[in-house]
């Protein structure tokens, strides 16, 4: 009975779960205004604004570990902030939120190789 009440609550909390691939009909809360641009001055600046955008979006890659396997194994805090820096410098227009979501697609297509 036990085992029976258990696979049927997994069965719940994984249909209720939002999965990554309906990234569009989620809500992201926090940096998602802040454009690659700021996020580039702002570590030059090294500013309170810096180490809140780099929790922000350490955050959300944590996050996103929580709803689906990432290769994040090898990869620190240190290095999301690293490929942030270079990713806003290329694209500063783009703003930080897609900027966490484009690092979580690619640690998500390197843990399904």
């Amino acid at each position: 009975m036990i085992k029976a009440i258990a696979q049927f609550t997994l069965l719940v909390v994984s249909l209720t779960l939002p999965s990554f691939g309906a990234q569009a009909q989620t809500m992201s809360y926090g940096q998602q205004d802040v454009s690659c641009d700021s996020w580039t001055q702002d570590r030059e600046l090294d500013g309170i604004r810096s180490h809140q955008y780099q929790a922000w979006v350490t955050g959300f890659i944590s996050g996103a570990e929580w709803t689906s396997p990432l290769a994040t194994a090898d990869t620190d805090a240190g290095a999301i902030v690293g490929w942030t820096d270079q990713y806003c410098a290329e694209n500063p227009l783009h703003d930080l939120h897609f900027a966490a979501t484009v690092l979580v697609s690619e640690l998500k297509d390197e843990a399904n190789k």
